[in-house]
């Protein structure tokens, strides 16, 4: 080790430089963009982090209150800083970071106790090194347990390098226990040396797998906005290429039942020319509403078109599905959908179950069919459309 030395002033500076640049660039991030939870507390910790170094670096130059005490407190108060800000970012619970808080005091006292009272350099460093062992330990559970979900690499890449910080930490502790006492800290050994240099190393990883973090919940966010209507908040068609296939696959391989209802508003072209268009858009909120209250949370209901919506039922056979749509018929008629609409606004149904060698393609087309049996038959109607045929021909039941 003795054959080996770093340079603690360049070392320092570096940590200032990154520690300063990433935080500035993700607060700018923060204030020009939609508010991330989190991101602004982790931003101030980088800039604490690098605050510290700063007053260190005027050792010699200033009294031992601010380059020992106020700069390893500042250091701390960073670390601990990441931890609120991993935490509020991944939605962990603030318990930890709450007690590690109530901690910071005990090791800034210690620090001030080693520095004025009993000098020892080598005390200074092993309650600092246990204190930040401790937080950014934390740090890496808090990142791996939150409870949002993110993208899982960049999570392992902070924690990866969180807990590898971590168990440094705890090694510098071991050897410091062991050593000399120290005669300088800005000429020490290796062990403290590399403290600065693994100190970059994680500002650098923490920042950038934080911005990768940010970007996988803005590709999510998109994905899911293309998935959706705007008007009802509900899955569009397009939803169909991605979300009802997985249901429909997960159905086979357990064995389960699935029904498929398909609906429309009756006579909606007249409520938009008595009316207006405001007023059928605000008819299709309504009923969607309706749905989503009433239907079981396992259901997916899909703005189809227009007026017309697809609800996807797992595990129901179609005797169910059409207890699910005569119940979705009864309230839409009975809770007026639009107050000025000069007609009680009603809805038919088409009910039909997915058969084990049918196609998806297959179960839609007889939902439709038996939606269209409703409407032929006067509207205002559940039809279940059976894979069975009668003399010839599709067996319908019709309700209502």
């Amino acid at each position: 080790m003795d054959n080996f030395s770093l340079d603690i002033r360049t070392l320092n500076f570096t940590i200032i430089l990154f520690s300063c640049i990433y935080s500035i660039g993700l607060m700018f991030y923060q204030y020009s963009q939609r508010k991330i939870l989190g991101l602004t507390c982790f931003a101030i910790s980088l800039l604490f982090i690098g605050a510290g170094p700063m007053l260190l670096s005027f050792r010699n130059g200033v009294s031992d209150w601010v380059t020992v005490v106020a700069s390893n407190t500042i250091i701390l108060l960073g670390f601990l800083l990441t931890l609120y800000g991993v935490s509020v970012f991944r939605a962990y619970s603030l318990k930890v970071a709450n007690w590690l808080t109530v901690a910071l005091p005990i090791a800034s006292g210690l620090t001030y106790y080693f520095t004025f009272h009993v000098p020892s350099i080598r005390m200074r460093i092993i309650v600092i090194s246990i204190y930040l062992s401790t937080v950014t330990l934390a740090s890496a559970v808090a990142m791996m347990k939150g409870e949002n979900n993110d993208h899982r690499l960049p999570m392992i890449g902070m924690a990866t390098s969180l807990c590898g910080f971590s168990i440094f930490m705890a090694a510098r502790v071991i050897w410091s226990h062991f050593d000399v006492e120290l005669t300088s800290f800005m000429t020490a050994g290796l062990i403290h040396q590399l403290t600065f240099l693994f100190s970059i190393c994680l500002v650098v990883s923490m920042s950038f797998c934080m911005l990768w973090l940010i970007n996988a919940r803005l590709l999510t966010s998109i994905k899911e906005l293309s998935a959706q209507d705007a008007l009802t908040g509900l899955l569009n068609r397009r939803a169909m290429e991605g979300v009802i296939p997985e249901i429909v696959e997960k159905a086979r391989l357990k064995q389960e039942h699935l029904s498929i209802i398909m609906t429309d508003i009756d006579n909606f072209k007249h409520i938009n020319d008595a009316c207006g268009h405001l007023s059928g858009d605000e008819t299709i909120v309504k009923v969607a509403k309706l749905m989503t209250r009433y239907l079981p949370p396992s259901a997916q209901v899909i703005r189809f078109g227009g007026d017309e919506f697809m609800i996807v039922l797992p595990c129901h056979t179609a005797t169910q599905a059409a207890a699910h749509a005569e119940k979705l018929r009864e309230l839409v008629r009975t809770e007026p959908c639009f107050e000025n609409s000069p007609k009680p606004v009603t809805m038919s149904f088409g009910v039909a179950q997915k058969d084990k060698t049918e196609s998806l393609h297959d179960v839609i087309s007889r939902s439709d069919h038996a939606l269209y049996h409703s409407k032929k038959q006067g509207r205002d109607k559940v039809t279940v459309l059976s894979t069975e045929e009668e003399f010839g021909r599709p067996f319908y039941q019709q309700s209502a």
